[in-house]
């Protein structure tokens, strides 16, 4: 389904509640609706349509699609080491920490992702946003074979139905003896005074 203004929502959401009256959503033209599977086909293989797809308000610049492009050369094995550095609030940590973990474990439901951040509560909420992607209709839609094990309700810590895993954790947290397919560092140093400390 398609809202007033062109943005994609659930087809679960078949109404939408304004000033106490329901007011039923434009059923998607033919033309929309192919455009709409199109996006759901892409984003099985390319990264920046998955992010569009799940997103939902998400709109792609160029540095995007250059992400877009490395993450999906590390997901392929051609880049063994990337590095991201971009001013502020443009989308490193949602395109690295966010989106890529959650289609990398779609497309590769039996790896692991170790993700690392300064402290515990950031670590935590990166876990958590992607536990929720993975557990999102869009998501299911996109991979209908990937799922939440049933016994996954950590954050920070949960496996696919395949046994992949995810682990996310602060500087310093219980990561010993575990293997990753793929780590993921993310604001490492909280800020220029650690970045500057001789003991950092």
């Amino acid at each position: 389904y398609i809202n007033y203004r062109g943005q994609l929502i659930d087809s679960s959401l078949r109404l939408e509640k304004r000033k106490s009256q329901q007011i039923p959503l434009m059923q998607p033209t033919p033309a929309q609706a192919a455009e709409l599977l199109e996006l759901i086909l892409a984003s099985k293989d390319s990264l920046l349509p998955f992010t569009a797809y799940t997103h939902g308000e998400f709109q792609a610049g160029d540095h995007h699609r250059l992400i877009c492009d490395k993450l999906e050369a590390v997901e392929a094995g051609e880049c063994k080491r990337l590095i991201i550095t971009a001013p502020p609030r443009h989308t490193k940590s949602e395109l690295g920490s966010r989106r890529f973990p959650a289609w990398y474990m779609g497309r590769n439901p039996t790896k692991q992702i170790i993700c690392s951040t300064y402290g515990d509560d950031l670590a935590g909420d990166f876990g958590r946003d992607v536990r929720s992607i993975v557990s999102s209709d869009r998501y299911q839609r996109v991979f209908p074979n990937t799922r939440l094990s049933a016994d996954s309700r950590a954050a920070g810590r949960w496996q696919t139905n395949h046994g992949g895993r995810y682990v996310s954790t602060g500087v310093g947290g219980p990561i010993t003896g575990r293997g990753a397919d793929i780590a993921l560092l993310d604001d490492y140093l909280k800020n220029r005074q650690e970045a500057d400390s001789d003991a950092t």
